[in-house]
């Protein structure tokens, strides 16, 4: 499973000018065709089609990538969970799914004494909403579609109605499979062992429902047992 998600990963960011490198790569991991043909139905159902959802979705999705200077898998694989668990999104589903931490490419947030801090998660939830809500109506967005945009967003972190809810455990599950390696890697030796513990255990701990935790579990232990490992 393990090979699996390496190479998911490695196929979201396939440029096509890469293909004998990435394919070497692919064949040095040993996947099984099995595997392959898996790690192939899961690039292909995660497929974001990001130049045909919508004018503004397309709009969002180049700003917050220009934004950071670079994409960022967790923002793709964020829309990707809240597809799956909310079959019937909207445009502003899609937008608050993509752009949710847009303030961090803005405010230069930092690194605050602890992930869980309830001021600095309150300041990055209401700046996100606001950066997403200007640059839609500037663009020309509707009023209801800026609105509810800053809805989502504004309460993705903690949640709150069952919208809000879904969003946060989508980005709970994007997280552990694609921000979880740099925080146990990198982050942990240089902020210490037990933050970076306490930031994979909320992530992990504020998903609402049994049944979504289910897709977090393997990475979460995954993670969890590499920073224990590290220590």
């Amino acid at each position: 499973m393990a090979k699996l998600i390496f190479l998911i990963e490695l196929l979201m960011g396939w440029n096509p000018e890469n293909y004998d490198e990435n394919y070497r790569d692919m064949m040095e991991k040993g996947l099984s065709d099995t595997e392959k043909s898996h790690a192939s139905e899961s690039i292909e159902s995660s497929n974001l089609n990001l130049n045909t959802e919508s004018v503004f979705f397309d709009a969002v999705v180049k700003f917050v990538d220009e934004s950071f200077g670079r994409k960022h898998p967790h923002f793709e694989r964020t829309v990707y969970w809240l597809r799956e668990f909310m079959p019937e999104v909207t445009e502003a589903h899609l937008i608050a799914a993509y752009g949710h931490d847009i303030a961090r490419a803005f405010d230069g947030e930092g690194t605050p004494e602890s992930y869980l801090d309830t001021e600095h998660l309150q300041r990055h939830q209401e700046r996100g909403a606001e950066i997403l809500s200007d640059f839609l109506l500037k663009n020309g967005a509707s009023s209801e579609l800026s609105e509810k945009v800053a809805h989502l967003v504004g309460r993705h972190e903690w949640g709150g109605d069952e919208e809000q809810n879904l969003l946060r455990d989508a980005d709970s599950v994007s997280f552990l499979e694609t921000n979880a390696e740099g925080f146990v890697m990198k982050k942990a030796q240089v902020e210490g062992y037990e933050k970076i513990r306490e930031k994979l255990d909320w992530m992990f701990n504020r998903i609402g429902s049994e049944e979504r935790k289910v897709y977090a579990k393997e990475n979460y232990k995954k993670w969890s047992d590499m920073l224990n490992a590290s220590k």
